[in-house]
């Protein structure tokens, strides 16, 4: 696995797990036509610049990107992680 693709996973992560503190709870992420979605089908991405846990989209991308927020009890699986905001 190279480290773009990793990278890519780390947004992808973050953009499944997390939205602006102002926003309310979704759907969780599916699968759609094998992209990773939210409940709106908007293909939801990772972020390279993401590490340790902490998101580094934010302001501007954060508009750009809005991440997806996951469930207050949702728990880290496999290579996905949740992040606070």
């Amino acid at each position: 696995m190279t480290y773009s693709t990793v990278s890519w996973k780390a947004l992808l992560v973050t953009a499944a797990l997390t939205l602006p503190t102002l926003a309310f709870a979704a759907e969780p992420a599916m699968t759609k036509d094998g992209m990773l979605v939210d409940h709106k089908s908007m293909t939801l991405y990772t972020f390279a610049k993401d590490a340790d846990g902490k998101s580094m989209c934010n302001d501007k991308c954060a508009t750009n990107w809005p991440p997806l927020m996951a469930d207050s009890t949702a728990k880290p699986m496999g290579k996905w992680t949740v992040i606070t905001r």
